[in-house]
């Protein structure tokens, strides 16, 4: 009897420390619920008078995916944000950019029309100096002509006034007859300076019987003769040293006309090369900034879907409801996956066609662009 007594005895103090163990696991499975609970959210707390049941496991795990759910939202918007301000720097940058270019691109233009301007001005100006060159070596030749016949007419004169000293003095201060002048001189010219020089050549001398008088008369006008013509050969002397000089002069301003022209020239097609250059760094800018936008229109897309999908699954379940088929919740919601259904076939498109536009431009990159070195690399090797 003593020991059934004590079985008995025994038997309500395992069951008492069964149900103290139940309720431990109990108020620790509370416990962990409340920290999974957010602080904003308002739940009804298991006591000690309640039990759990599977309604409260299934609810505690709906809580757990919603936490999860809302974190996974979280790090979500901080990546939108994240790649927003990257977005709007980079653009800003690449806006700046093509900015300044586009400003030393127009101060080239100016730069340029102002050279074009300067490089005519010194076309038309070296076009006066050839002009005005030509017409001084026209006016040497013209000079020197005449110089060679008024020496030829000298020659002529010369055995008439053989013995006077002015003759002798001009025969040394003039130059000695040229040997190409029939070549020079034209038959008209000949023939009026042999005209000339029969006209002034005074008469042959007379013969030796004839007065002294005479002799005399024709030697004061062979002088007088004499200084006058050489009076002007000294003349027409000094103008063509003057004209020589000033032909010289004509001929350095025309070299150095020349040399700043073709260094001007230099320049124009040096600023021809640069701004080639920017129009070519330009355009490589302008398709960086397109396909940055496409793919922060793609994301962005991407983004709104995840978004709504998991809008979606965060949403409680709904309550199994006997609905009928021609009521206006199933209507709305075939219309909403319809709706949804084109929306991706329209996103499917859009990217089919940014692909086949990606493809077609893949051949409009800058040759020192890294994509455009891999795709050539790509192909070499293939």
């Amino acid at each position: 009897m003593l020991i059934c007594n004590i079985r008995h005895d025994e038997e309500p103090k395992q069951e008492e420390e069964e149900e103290e163990e139940e309720e431990e696991d109990t108020k620790g499975e509370v416990v962990r619920g409340e920290r999974l609970l957010s602080a904003e959210e308002q739940v009804t707390l298991i006591t000690d008078s309640m039990s759990v049941t599977s309604t409260d496991e299934e609810k505690l795990q709906l809580l757990n995916r919603n936490m999860d759910l809302r974190r996974i939202n979280k790090e979500l918007m901080k990546l939108n944000e994240d790649w927003d301000h990257i977005y709007r720097s980079t653009t800003l940058t690449l806006q700046q950019r093509v900015e300044a270019l586009q400003s030393e691109l127009s101060s080239i233009r100016q730069l340029n029309s102002k050279l074009l301007l300067k490089v005519e001005h010194e076309q038309n100006k070296r076009e006066y100096y050839e002009h005005t060159l030509m017409e001084e070596l026209k006016k040497n030749q013209h000079l020197q002509d005449y110089v060679h016949l008024l020496e030829d007419r000298m020659q002529h004169t010369q055995p008439v006034t053989d013995w006077s000293p002015i003759t002798q003095s001009l025969m040394n201060v003039s130059r000695p007859p040229d040997t190409n002048l029939d070549s020079k001189c034209s038959p008209d010219q000949k023939r009026a300076a042999h005209r000339n020089a029969s006209q002034r050549s005074p008469p042959h001398p007379p013969p030796e019987g004839s007065g002294s008088s005479h002799a005399k008369g024709h030697t004061s006008a062979g002088r007088k003769h004499s200084a006058h013509t050489l009076a002007e050969v000294q003349d027409l002397k000094d103008q063509l040293e003057a004209l020589k000089c000033q032909t010289k002069l004509y001929e350095a301003d025309y070299r150095i006309e020349h040399k700043d022209h073709e260094r001007m020239l230099q320049e124009n097609k040096r600023l021809r090369r640069r701004e080639g250059e920017m129009r070519q760094q330009m355009a490589l800018l302008q398709e960086q900034l397109k396909v940055y936008e496409d793919d922060f229109q793609r994301e962005r897309s991407d983004k709104q879907v995840l978004q709504r999908l998991l809008m979606k699954k965060s949403s409680p379940p709904a309550e199994a409801t006997l609905v009928h088929r021609c009521s206006p919740s199933s209507h709305e919601r075939e219309h909403a996956h319809e709706c949804e259904r084109a929306h991706e076939r329209e996103r499917a498109r859009e990217r089919e066609e940014r692909r086949r536009r990606k493809e077609a431009q893949r051949g409009l990159h800058h040759p020192t662009c890294p994509k455009h070195c891999d795709h050539q690399a790509a192909r070499e090797f293939s």
